[in-house]
């Protein structure tokens, strides 16, 4: 890791992860997060390889060959007073992408509103899933 994840004492943080047999995955991924003229923006790379699935009868986990898949992630964050918009953009090779637009409405410093909408589109299917989104979160 490189910065501060929350922006406050540096402009940028960067990160890099590595995680081994995780629910029968290997997963490499690449992070970075800057503010530039106020603006939040966010991007992310994955790549993954399937080590292993699990047996439908026996639950035990069986070898596969190596399939692997890369995606990307970008994010984008402006505030404007108490109100925060966002936007989110996402996609992984061979399974589907999807996208968000939302706003936070900051009610004091540990309490906030939100409401987002979300686009989903699966390359298995010829229907896109939509979510609507609406919550008050409060940290105690």
């Amino acid at each position: 890791m490189y910065g501060d994840a929350k922006l406050k004492k540096t402009p940028v943080y960067a990160s890099l992860a590595y995680d081994s047999d995780v629910s029968g995955y290997e997963i490499v991924r690449a992070s970075l997060q800057a503010k530039l003229a106020g603006i939040k923006l966010g991007g992310m790379y994955q790549q993954q390889e399937q080590t292993y699935k699990y047996d439908s009868v026996t639950s035990m986990p069986v070898e596969v060959t190596a399939e692997s898949a890369n995606g990307y992630l970008l994010s984008a964050a402006y505030d404007i007073d108490v109100v925060t918009l966002k936007a989110q953009f996402q996609d992984m090779e061979d399974l589907g992408d999807s996208w968000s637009v939302g706003a936070d409405y900051s009610l004091g410093k540990p309490t906030k509103l939100f409401a987002f909408y979300t686009n989903r589109s699966l390359e298995a299917s010829n229907d896109d899933d939509k979510y609507i989104g609406v919550g008050l979160e409060h940290k105690f």
